[in-house]
């Protein structure tokens, strides 16, 4: 049998919506979903994990819904996913700046942390406004989801003991984008650049962070942010 365009990208968005649980279960399951470790979680990280978890889990239900048809459910869901999404905002920067108040986290990996954030949530919101437009919403959703799970991607590389390895776990991050772009390339017979940007825009993170928050600048601003807590 024939699969459609269309129908092939339900399945490929619902395949790498199993993808990200996957990626997530992997890296979390000692710390978080299978802990075992004598010392219990702060309220503030299991609570960061939870929200976490159901945005995951909302993305996989989203898009079975899609590919089931069930287009007005999909629709409905998504008030849903904006309270949820309001409140993963102060609960994904707290358990960031909270670590740089006490220590744990360096001011530039914590500054990398909260602009990846940062970013996952504006392209929350920019699909949210392209609702209305099918491929763009889509990959707006599915952008913030990739950047949601950068964490659950350095955990895994450190589980198979490549934490070292910016390749694997840059690797990692970028696979569901790159099979995004190369998925379309194959379907469509179009190079469509917008597929990348979430690659992009990661890497300019990822190199700007050292530049700016170990700068005068940065080392204010991220006091600044401390002191909110």
């Amino acid at each position: 049998m024939r699969i459609s365009k269309t129908n092939s990208e339900r399945y490929f968005f619902t395949g790498i919506s199993i993808w990200f649980l996957s990626i997530t279960f992997l890296g979390f399951s000692y710390t978080f979903y299978l802990r075992q470790l004598p010392e219990s979680l702060p309220f503030h990280l299991k609570l960061h994990g939870s929200l976490f978890t159901c945005w995951i889990l909302f993305f996989l239900v989203q898009t079975s819904l899609i590919s089931l048809k069930k287009v007005q459910i999909h629709k409905t869901m998504g008030f849903f996913g904006l309270i949820l999404i309001l409140a993963m905002i102060p609960a994904g920067f707290y358990p960031v700046l909270y670590k740089v108040s006490i220590g744990t986290k360096t001011i530039d990996h914590g500054g990398y942390n909260l602009a990846t954030l940062t970013l996952a949530y504006v392209f929350f919101f920019l699909g949210l406004m392209l609702r209305g437009k099918p491929f763009y919403h889509k990959r707006f959703m599915f952008f913030a989801t990739l950047v949601f799970t950068i964490a659950a991607t350095d955990r895994v590389a450190l589980v198979f003991e490549l934490d070292r390895s910016q390749l694997f776990r840059k690797s990692l991050v970028f696979f569901p984008a790159i099979a995004l772009f190369t998925f379309d390339y194959i379907r469509l017979r179009n190079l469509y650049w917008f597929d990348l940007l979430p690659v992009v825009m990661v890497l300019f993170l990822f190199f700007f962070s050292d530049f700016f928050w170990l700068s005068s600048v940065g080392e204010s601003l991220m006091k600044f942010l401390v002191n909110l807590i």
